[in-house]
């Protein structure tokens, strides 16, 4: 009014106020001005703080609640909230790779944040199928009797040691009860480290063999 703001006031006071129509009033939580022609009259104001609404016909009428729904929400456990391969890569905004969207037989589906490892397994090449009978995959085991082929036996054995490495993330996170994709990497990142350990062993007995014989 005149440029200055004054209030707020109690319903009662504003009816008591008789303001103008063109002074412009404000509701309180609102955030508009409106000029006092268009505010809601007194009535109404009244029986919407009263839990009622005012109808055209100038009764009033108890307005209803919607009955109160509690929904649980939905934690994303690292999955964007669904199980859902297609829609995890589109949360992701990621494709689906062969395995990462897919589950184990624990029913365990890779995280977006967290995945299964892809690419190279050193524990599976190096340790072939010792490393396959702890993930439960047993066909490995055919290196066993291959090697002992004369001339083409170690090479086939080779080629099986590469196809696990290649292979090893995907089989292994498929064939076995998982907890987690954590849990998995960090079980493969120890069977890593493992191989890791066994070549350097060889490697140093290799070394020193070399040294002997280079001596005598």
């Amino acid at each position: 009014m005149d440029g200055v703001i004054y209030g707020p006031y109690s319903l009662q006071e504003y009816h008591d106020l008789d303001v103008p129509d063109d002074t412009e009033v404000m509701e309180e939580g609102v955030g508009e001005w409106y000029y006092a022609s268009d505010f809601p009259s007194y009535e109404e104001l009244n029986a919407r703080e009263n839990g009622y609404k005012l109808m055209p016909d100038g009764s009033i009428e108890k307005i209803k609640e919607e009955p109160s729904v509690n929904v649980e929400p939905k934690i994303p456990s690292e999955r964007c909230g669904t199980y859902d391969a297609a829609k995890q890569s589109q949360c992701a905004g990621q494709p689906i790779s062969n395995y990462n969207m897919s589950t184990n037989q624990n029913g365990v589906v890779d995280n977006l944040y967290i995945r299964p490892n892809e690419g190279w397994n050193w524990g599976a090449f190096v340790f072939n199928w010792l490393w396959a009978i702890f993930h439960k995959l047993y066909w490995p085991l055919i290196i066993i009797p291959i090697a002992a082929i004369p001339r083409i036996g170690a090479l086939v054995s080779f080629g099986i040691c590469i196809l696990l490495g290649i292979k090893g993330n995907e089989w292994a996170w498929k064939s076995k009860a998982w907890d987690s994709a954590e849990h998995f990497n960090n079980v493969q990142h120890r069977w890593a480290v493992a191989a890791g350990i066994y070549c350097l062993i060889v490697f140093v007995f290799i070394i020193v063999g070399i040294t002997e014989r280079w001596h005598s």
